[in-house]
């Protein structure tokens, strides 16, 4: 892997506790296609929240939520926010694809507004017909008009 990085970043790795982490997200990064140039961006800013995301040595196994809150202190300049934005999307698809990227809790799916067995009245008619539902009118309805 030969990606060109300034040296003062390549000092930010070799000083960092997260390394080992650094090294294999550039890696990840070559590996999908980023420039060097973009890739020496993500790293310097991964350099500079990782002490708050992962205080060790070992890769952090973390939450979007974390991730969000972390990336999210870095607002101002506004041009700073989509700076780190853009490192916190990369950095969770790393994480993702390393499978270390804790699943947010799915809320149950609440199927009863959706069901043909809801009586609504303005389907009422159409419904014990099982008609399709288009939109806001009923298929026989939808050929009316």
């Amino acid at each position: 892997m030969n990606i060109d990085l300034r040296p003062s970043t390549c000092r930010m790795i070799e000083a960092s506790p997260a390394a080992r982490e650094a090294r294999a997200f550039i890696e990840w990064l070559h590996a999908e296609g980023y420039t060097d140039y973009t890739i020496d961006c993500h790293i310097r800013r991964l350099l500079f929240v990782m002490p708050r995301l992962s205080p060790g040595t070992a890769p952090p196994v973390l939450h979007n939520a974390d991730l969000t809150a972390v990336f999210g202190r870095e607002g101002h300049p506004r041009s700073r926010l989509f700076s780190f934005a853009g490192t916190r999307r990369a950095y969770t698809r790393y994480l993702r694809a390393q499978e270390r990227l804790v699943p947010e809790p799915q809320a149950p799916f609440d199927d009863s507004s959706n069901s043909m067995t809801s009586t609504s009245p303005r389907f009422a008619g159409c419904l014990s017909q099982r008609a399709v539902i288009r939109g806001s009118r009923c298929e026989r309805c939808w050929r009316a008009s």
